[in-house]
């Protein structure tokens, strides 16, 4: 495993994951898609002045929490397109 993750502070990791998901989505028949994500490092994360100003913005109380967040983000992403 690497300490290089996507970027949770940038607005434009989540619309290049979004981008990415729309292109493979449709190749794959089943109802559900697992984004993994559960033993992502945080060490990118602590260090990130984008990362810090997300958990600010969004009153996070650590990395952990960031984790909650990106996963959750595109997760309601996925479910706003009938994928589980």
């Amino acid at each position: 495993m690497f300490d290089d993750v996507f970027c949770a502070g940038k607005d434009s990791t989540f619309a290049f994951l979004e981008n990415v998901l729309e292109e493979v989505l449709p190749l794959f028949p089943s109802q559900y898609v697992h984004i993994g994500g559960d033993e992502c490092p945080k060490t990118r994360w602590n260090a990130c002045p984008a990362c810090k100003q997300r958990m600010a913005d969004e009153k996070l109380p650590d990395a952990d929490a960031l984790q909650s967040y990106f996963v959750r983000r595109i997760g309601n992403w996925l479910n706003a397109r009938v994928k589980n």
